[in-house]
């Protein structure tokens, strides 16, 4: 999972970086090198702490944007959450269907604490009929 952030050059000296689908989201650097790696620290910084995140927009060929990673572990949680919302079901359903408590299914798609197991992709596919990951 990638979210794309612009790159703005200061003028007095340096770059800016801001993520456009992500309000708030923002770093700089001496060179543009180094605004790219303290951008790649600040998304997923906001992306494990935030609660209103939106998925990812795709500015890719833009002038001045360039894709910056998100972690597996956080990009897992969000592209679950994702899913699930563009199903229509609520974390209980899916609880539900995986025969784990509520609370099990929140840590799940909690970028902060998710420590998702393969095993569990793999259920989780199955119980959905999706496909969460390429593995």
């Amino acid at each position: 999972m990638i979210y794309y952030a612009k790159a703005n050059k200061a003028e007095e000296g340096g770059y800016w970086i801001v993520f456009d689908d992500l309000a708030g989201c923002y770093t700089e650097g001496d060179t543009l090198e180094e605004a790219l790696f303290m951008a790649e620290e600040a998304l997923n910084l906001y992306l494990s702490c935030a609660s209103a995140i939106k998925a990812p927009n795709n500015y890719e060929g833009r002038q001045d944007y360039y894709a910056v990673k998100v972690y597996p572990h956080i990009a897992t949680a969000l592209k679950l959450r994702f899913m699930r919302e563009a199903l229509g079901l609520t974390q209980g359903d899916v609880a539900g269907r995986l025969n784990i408590t509520y609370q099990a299914y929140q840590r799940l798609e909690n970028p902060a604490k998710n420590n998702i197991t393969i095993k569990t992709i793999d259920k989780i596919q199955r119980a959905l009929g999706i496909e969460l990951v390429a593995i």
